[in-house]
């Protein structure tokens, strides 16, 4: 992916030297070029996402695109959702940025990745850990990890970055294994929607305990609704219209409320 990379400053700086050197030396030709304005290249990095290789930290950029989207298309107000990995990033974004533009936050299946991979890997944990801490060390950071340590496709510096000591993508450690605090999800005042399954989802215990623990630790958000569907996988598969019919209600009482 291309992000822009703003440094018109020094982009300009070198515009207009180099139209200096074209027109000659004199103070008229410097005038000259100064006043022709030229258009401002827009510098570009690449930047290397997706699952294996995303930072998550990259996510406020992308989530502001949205936003923004959604207001040239004349939304006055926006209810965020996000889905596991997600419901992170939406929380991150609101809390980082404050938007005022965000009227909600739906987060469906949020994981405690912490608790999770703690509770997978067990006494393996800090082996994986220095490993991929290692590969970064030697300038590896892209290598992904091998399946004895991490099941799906993930690169060294991913899996620091989502499973290291105060990683950004502790907000819903509920279980608390790497941290008691959740500056975050305190920083939410908006009202928040939130739904988990019972099968095969990224949290340690039982559904509704988790639920519970993230309602208290929202303390400060004008309304909290969770819901525990009975059944549903981390991708509701087959519980589509449950969801659904829970969101819809949700959405309905938020609208009456404008």
């Amino acid at each position: 992916m291309l992000r822009s990379r703003r440094n018109q400053k020094s982009e300009t700086r070198n515009q207009n030297v180099e139209l200096e050197t074209k027109e000659g030396d004199g103070s008229s030709q410097k005038a000259k070029a100064k006043s022709q304005k030229p258009k401002v290249a827009e510098r570009l990095d690449y930047v290397q996402v997706g699952g294996m290789f995303e930072r998550f930290g990259d996510c406020l950029p992308d989530v502001k695109a949205a936003v923004d989207f959604a207001e040239s298309r004349g939304c006055r107000k926006v209810f965020l959702q996000g889905h596991s990995l997600g419901a992170m990033k939406v929380v991150h974004y609101l809390a980082r940025t404050r938007d005022p533009r965000v009227a909600g936050l739906i987060l469906l299946s949020p994981a405690d990745t912490q608790g999770w991979i703690h509770e997978k890997l067990g006494a393996t944990f800090p082996k994986a850990l220095a490993y991929a801490k290692r590969l970064v060390r030697q300038g590896r950071e892209t290598e992904l990890m091998p399946p004895r340590f991490y099941e799906g496709p993930v690169s060294a510096r991913t899996f620091v970055e989502a499973y290291g000591p105060k990683s950004l993508t502790g907000i819903f450690n509920i279980s608390r294994t790497d941290q008691e605090e959740f500056p975050e999800l305190a920083a939410v005042e908006v009202p928040v929607f939130l739904a988990v399954g019972t099968v095969e989802e990224y949290f340690v215990g039982p559904a509704q305990g988790f639920v519970e623990g993230i309602a208290e630790c929202l303390d400060n958000c004008l309304s909290f609704s969770g819901v525990v569907i009975e059944g549903a996988p981390h991708n509701y598969l087959e519980h589509e219209q449950a969801l659904a019919a829970e969101l819809g209600d949700w959405l309905r009482q938020r609208m009456a409320e404008r």
